[in-house]
């Protein structure tokens, strides 16, 4: 009987040992590479830690790919609190229209189209958030001086209307009627044909 509970105590000794040390390497791996643990975490399914040891490597090494990646998690979860937190480094990142071009070549779409729809996830997250200001101020940052399909300011548009929030679909639609007096070719045939649609809508209603 002794003997049993000698060898049961060696046993669970022992599987306590072995359950340390796992840990112990997890959180040693975590603190030295946590761009390994970043896709360990994102193949396990642990979507939140694959987004934090992704930051972490950002933050040690400031390279673009890191705050990508956990950017695109939060897209994948569409969690609104982390598209906003990683989405806003991301495209604030130095590298994040040469990122956005490699993404464009990669995919072989066309160019910009990538950038556009980062700032489209962001902008309606922001929205969504009630950060409205935030929200147009971005997808401002996104179109610059063009007008390119599916920009961030016709998401933010689509996204309003839906919502039947007038003073937002006003405020877009007059910065969408300014830019069309400053635009020309297939920018500005797509801006024209967007608002000519938009006053059809409403001319109805």
């Amino acid at each position: 009987m002794k003997i049993d509970k000698v060898i049961v105590r060696t046993i669970v000794n022992t599987l306590c040992a072995i359950a340390i040390l796992i840990i112990s390497a997890l959180l040693f791996a975590s603190f030295i590479f946590p761009s390994t643990m970043m896709g360990i975490s994102y193949k396990l399914g642990n979507d939140s830690g694959a987004m934090k040891y992704a930051y972490t490597s950002y933050s040690r090494t400031k390279e673009v790919v890191y705050i990508a990646y956990a950017t695109e998690v939060a897209f994948g979860v569409d969690s609104d609190e982390d598209i906003v937190y990683y989405g806003e480094q991301f495209v604030a990142d130095e590298n994040f229209d040469d990122y956005c071009l490699q993404i464009d070549l990669q995919s072989e779409t066309e160019q910009g189209a990538y950038r556009q729809y980062v700032y489209g996830r962001l902008v309606i997250s922001e929205y969504s958030l009630n950060e409205k200001d935030k929200a147009f101020s971005y997808a401002l940052d996104a179109i610059g001086d063009k007008f390119v399909k599916n920009n961030a300011l016709v998401a933010l548009l689509f996204e309003s209307m839906v919502a039947g929030d007038g003073v937002t679909v006003d405020k877009v639609v007059s910065k969408m009627r300014e830019l069309s007096s400053t635009l020309n070719g297939e920018d500005a045939v797509y801006l024209n044909s967007l608002l000519e649609a938009y006053d059809k809508s409403t001319s109805n209603n």
